[in-house]
């Protein structure tokens, strides 16, 4: 049988550019084709039978901007997130508290006491909330705990922060499952050989979908199915604003939430390079993709939340 060789030569970038944009052969189009909305009738909200009531829904309140609050962002590698940590950083006599420990921390243990250590200044950071202080910005990393785990703590700072008045505003973006595990193993997987790098073990050792149910921590539910439904149900029960490869309205969303200048994000931490798959790579890329439940649940986020790419979760 004759090789195909799909050579991508642009900037692989760790969440600013999507795979669609880099490579553009219709063996890619089944990532999404097939998909059943019966599957997913059950994450409508209650009344919305013509399934068009989340698109009327405003992104920005009326009430809008607020004078003070937490913006939270749960950043998932390769998703533009240090550009976004970098606009939130950036914004004036605004200090953000980082949340992530380097790579020295991988052992549950090591995982463990970065996560405790981050809910503490967490609580002293909402412990200083008021009108008076405005606003504060935080972002959750590597090696904390992801929303399993921090159930109850988003939901107690939630309650904490509007008790005094102000507003808790989480945020979080995703991205097309096939271009984000692409870009992540081009950075990390240099020395390694294609089939090291499409190895099964791969797709649950940093996916969006697990990464976002259990950080860097041990993954407690293994079944595709369970798993994109409690992500599902953690994203609609905490997250206010889920975006899915779309930095210029995270900008405006957060512009307008908070009443900051809206500036340009900058771009960092890309990646350029040539990265070089067969079609039968790329097949079985999207096969461990679908296995794992990431097809799934980037469809399930953008027919959950399908309003101009930019999502008004909680409701």
């Amino acid at each position: 049988m004759r090789q195909y060789h799909l050579i991508i030569t642009a900037l692989v970038l760790l969440g600013l550019v999507t795979f669609s944009s880099l490579l553009r052969v219709n063996d890619l189009s089944e990532i999404y084709h097939g998909f059943s909305t019966e599957l997913f009738d059950s994450l409508r909200p209650e009344g919305d039978n013509a399934g068009c009531a989340r698109k009327k829904l405003p992104q920005v309140p009326d009430d809008a901007p607020y004078e003070c609050g937490v913006v939270f962002f749960y950043h998932i590698p390769s998703t533009g997130g240090m550009s976004m940590k970098k606009w939130l950083n950036g914004v004036p006599k605004v200090k953000l508290m980082d949340g992530w420990c380097g790579k020295k921390h991988n052992s549950p243990g090591h995982i463990k006491t970065c996560s405790i250590n981050y809910e503490k200044k967490m609580d002293a950071l909402i412990d200083g909330i008021s009108p008076q202080n405005g606003w504060k910005t935080t972002q959750v990393h590597l090696r904390n705990y992801g929303l399993v785990q921090s159930d109850d703590s988003m939901s107690r700072w939630r309650t904490a922060v509007e008790e005094v008045g102000c507003k808790f505003i989480s945020t979080v973006m995703f991205r097309d499952p096939l271009s984000h595990f692409v870009s992540i193993h081009s950075k990390m997987s240099k020395g390694q050989t294609v089939a090291e790098v499409i190895h099964p073990m791969n797709y649950t050792k940093i996916s969006q979908l697990d990464f976002f149910l259990y950080n860097l921590a041990n993954r407690t539910i293994t079944n595709p199915d369970r798993k994109v439904q409690l992500a599902i149900d953690l994203l609609s029960k905490h997250f206010d604003y889920v975006f899915y490869e779309n930095h210029d309205s995270f900008v405006d969303i957060m512009a307008s939430l908070t009443g900051w200048e809206r500036r340009e994000m900058p771009k960092t931490n890309s990646h350029s390079g040539r990265v070089n798959y067969s079609k039968n790579d790329l097949s079985s890329m999207l096969k461990g993709l679908k296995a794992n439940g990431d097809t799934d649940f980037a469809n399930a986020v953008k027919y959950k939340y399908e309003a101009a790419h930019v999502f008004a979760s909680r409701r």
